[in-house]
């Protein structure tokens, strides 16, 4: 079972697309895969293309980031979470992104936007809401809080393939890190899907 989250939900799904063959695949499992940049359409339609161009020429350059500073509180033991991870590689805030970050994921998400075959079974999996809280609370706790729902689902669709999709109440962006609960029900819904697939 291929899977992957976010990045590497993109990451995975066009390595699916790429390598049909592969022998090892038998299916794809992707958890809030990063088919599109959660943003006002304005932004999405002209900013991103335009500092994908320009991070072609200087990939160094970095510009402000939109991520949602209370993820990684959601997630850390010593914040409001309940995981214990190395702050220095998944850090507290991302204030600004490389362009040849943006270029790389842009590239990578038209693809998936034209459209990409896979001949294995997908699952995709998302929150059932996306929210964008300033403050600490439920919505932090309930939500993916860096990507648009609604994004994933519409371009799931694009996907030619057994492609179902998940919607999973009360989900983080990382819907395994999620409370206890959740994830639980995450891993139950996976392995039934497996089963259903002969996998």
């Amino acid at each position: 079972l291929l899977c992957g989250h976010s990045t590497g939900g993109l990451t995975t799904t066009l390595y699916a697309a790429h390598y049909p063959h592969h022998p090892l695949i038998k299916a794809l499992w992707v958890n809030s895969p990063f088919y599109d940049f959660n943003m006002n359409p304005i932004k999405r339609k002209f900013g991103v293309p335009n500092l994908s161009k320009i991070g072609k020429i200087f990939p160094d350059l970095q510009f402000p980031s939109e991520l949602n500073k209370l993820y990684t509180a959601s997630l850390h033991k010593d914040l409001k979470g309940e995981w214990d991870f190395n702050l220095d590689w998944k850090q507290k805030t991302y204030p600004k992104v490389h362009l040849s970050f943006v270029r790389a994921i842009h590239e990578a998400q038209k693809e998936i936007h034209q459209g990409v075959s896979i001949n294995v079974p997908v699952l995709v999996m998302h929150s059932h809401q996306t929210k964008n809280p300033r403050k600490w609370g439920k919505d932090a706790q309930t939500s993916d809080v860096i990507l648009g729902v609604k994004d994933i689902q519409k371009y799931a669709k694009k996907i030619r393939a057994d492609v179902t999709t998940q919607s999973i109440q009360n989900g983080l962006h990382d819907l395994v890190l999620s409370e206890k609960k959740v994830r639980e029900g995450v891993y139950l819904q996976l392995f039934e899907w497996l089963k259903n697939k002969g996998l």
